[in-house]
């Protein structure tokens, strides 16, 4: 009998949480980089705009 299909499969959904936590977790990083950085973007632009 194969019991190692089982336990792979149970290790495997085990360790794609963690996996999928962090993914989740990188990307919310990405989208609050690329704001600030478009925010910083905008008020520079103003700032040159406003500036004589």
């Amino acid at each position: 009998m194969n019991r190692r299909l089982p336990i792979n499969h149970h290790h495997a959904a085990t360790l794609a949480a963690p996996a999928r936590r962090v993914a989740g977790t990188v990307c919310v990083r990405i989208v609050t980089k690329n704001t600030a950085e478009n925010i910083t973007e905008v008020i520079d632009y103003n700032k040159s705009y406003i500036t004589p």
